[in-house]
């Protein structure tokens, strides 16, 4: 299975992706390629930046299976290379975690997690807001932040 759960002895040593880098992000001024790994739910709800693509983690298993004309109709943005940078963004940063280093296995090289996820991404943008987690069905927890 190419996306899998962390094993508890297996530690991903991660790039992050730096404060000054994302305030670059936001500005337009890189060519990054920020996918969000939130629900779509967790994204409507309480917001997500314009620039973000958007990969639910939960479906980025088959996603990366896609030839890519069907991961572009899907998802709305290009298939990536290995060469792109990719920035990986969640709530906390648990799903970004696992899922660069299934990039990693992929041959992807310029992977980064932004550490601070959502409550990093409400300094950049109001409407963005950090909550507690929640699962579908669940009651939707207030905003935090």
């Amino acid at each position: 299975m190419l996306f899998r759960s962390l094993a508890m002895d297996e530690r991903p040593n991660p790039q992050y992706f730096e404060t000054e880098r994302m305030q670059k992000l936001f500005a337009g001024d890189t060519s990054a390629i920020a996918i969000d790994l939130r629900r779509k739910d967790e994204q409507e709800i309480f917001g997500k930046a314009s620039f973000m693509q958007c990969v639910d983690d939960e479906e980025f298993d088959d996603a990366m299976k896609l030839e890519t004309s069907e991961f572009q109709s899907k998802y709305g943005f290009s298939f990536p290379n290995p060469n792109d940078a990719i920035v990986l963004i969640c709530r906390t940063k648990r799903r970004a975690l696992r899922v660069s280093l299934v990039l990693k296995e992929m041959g992807f090289s310029q992977v980064f997690v932004w550490e601070s996820g959502v409550k990093g991404l409400h300094d950049f943008d109001e409407n963005i807001h950090f909550y507690e987690s929640y699962e579908i069905g669940d009651e939707v927890p207030p905003v935090l932040l």
